[in-house]
């Protein structure tokens, strides 16, 4: 739970995750987007294990 924030019911949590949707840009998209084959030749280098990025 970010910042200890915990959830009373389904809809207290369901308004949260809209409010996270609608705050992430175009830009981090595709700033995520971008990264993610790294990501993921690091995966495979580890063999499934984490990864600390």
């Amino acid at each position: 739970y970010r910042d200890g924030k915990q959830f009373n019911n389904i809809q207290d949590l369901h308004s949260a995750i809209l409010v996270a949707w609608s705050s992430i840009t175009p830009e981090n998209l595709i700033k995520y987007v971008n990264g993610m084959q790294k990501r993921m030749i690091d995966v495979v280098k580890e063999r499934g294990d984490k990864i600390n990025k």
